[in-house]
């Protein structure tokens, strides 16, 4: 019995990433030396940071999911690893100042951060994204 309720929750993790990788197609994975890089060399673009095991993440994860609003704007997803926090903080905090936390939305416009999305609740986040990336733009 314990080793079907594991086997049905396995099955539901792989099928929320799938899920989760379909409805991500505009979104771009990278690292922190690609974030870096694209700082230095005076890109444009949005980011998100997020955290493994974080709570706060992977719901907003799940909700960016659940729509396309977020896939509109293309965004670079960097995903720090629990192990590497605390160090990788002092590291964001060098490139991104104002950065506070996990899950974090930043615009980058020619290489300075021009504007932060509001991450401090998820209420609304669809609606709230999209006036945001019209303010933006």
């Amino acid at each position: 019995m314990k080793r079907r309720i594991s086997l049905i929750a396995l099955m539901l993790g792989i099928a929320l990433v799938v899920a989760t990788m379909m409805s991500h197609q505009n979104v771009q994975q990278s690292t922190l030396d690609e974030l870096h890089k694209r700082i230095n060399n005076s890109d444009s673009f949005i980011v998100q940071i997020g955290l493994e095991n974080c709570p706060a993440c992977d719901q907003l994860v799940e909700k960016e999911a659940q729509g396309q609003w977020f896939t509109q704007s293309s965004p670079v997803i960097v995903t720090i690893r629990e192990s590497q926090k605390d160090a990788v903080r002092e590291q964001l905090k060098q490139l991104i100042p104002s950065f506070l936390y996990y899950p974090s939305i930043f615009y980058f416009e020619n290489g300075e951060v021009k504007s932060e999305f509001d991450l401090s609740t998820l209420d609304g986040v669809e609606k709230r994204y999209l006036e945001w990336l019209e303010s933006i733009q």
